[in-house]
């Protein structure tokens, strides 16, 4: 934390050791999800999250709605640039008057989905694990299965549904089937 008041800061101040538990930033489909949570006993005046290009600022207040989790306050940030870094600051006004500084945090908003994709298998060629991504605009139900060259499902990657989003998935043909040409099919 760093002291925003006129006053020097203190590392001693226990007060500060003890006034956040949690900060943390997270990315979600669309924006970045914003949790913090304070010490038992702490009192806060004032708080607000304030988002940066550079870890060094400039700083912009986040203008969000703040729900409680428990203990945890939760803030997404939906105004955050898509597919761009952004870091985050948590300013606190105490209950005595000290202006805090905590932070920053930093989360990568993912790229914005636009349509139904499949992407190419990596490695490939492989003679062990193979990835796949698939993208989905809205939450919708997916199939991903591999196929032979006669046309019979080896493995089912994906099935059932899933957010909008990019998703990764995994196959390792090595115990299960011999070395040859496949296919994958991907249904939504």
């Amino acid at each position: 934390a760093s002291d925003l008041s006129d006053g020097p800061f203190s590392i001693d101040d226990q007060s500060t050791a003890v006034l956040l538990s949690r900060f943390e930033a997270a990315p979600l489909a669309m924006g970045v999800e914003l949790r913090w949570a304070f010490g038992p006993g702490s009192e806060t005046a004032t708080e607000r999250v304030e988002r940066a290009a550079q870890a060094a600022g400039p700083w912009t207040a986040v203008v969000a709605t703040v729900r409680l989790d428990g203990e945890t306050r939760v803030m997404v940030d939906d105004d955050a640039p898509a597919g761009a870094a952004s870091w985050y600051r948590l300013v606190v006004t105490t209950a005595e008057g000290r202006t805090l500084a905590f932070g920053p945090v930093q989360a990568t908003t993912r790229p914005v989905v636009t349509e139904f994709a499949l992407g190419l298998p990596t490695p490939n060629p492989s003679n062990g694990a193979v990835k796949m991504d698939f993208a989905l605009p809205v939450a919708a139900k997916v199939a991903l299965t591999v196929h032979d060259v006669q046309g019979r499902v080896v493995a089912r990657l994906a099935d059932g549904t899933y957010e909008a989003g990019i998703h990764q998935v995994t196959w390792d043909a090595r115990p299960r089937v011999a070395l040859g040409l496949y296919f994958a099919q991907y249904k939504t």
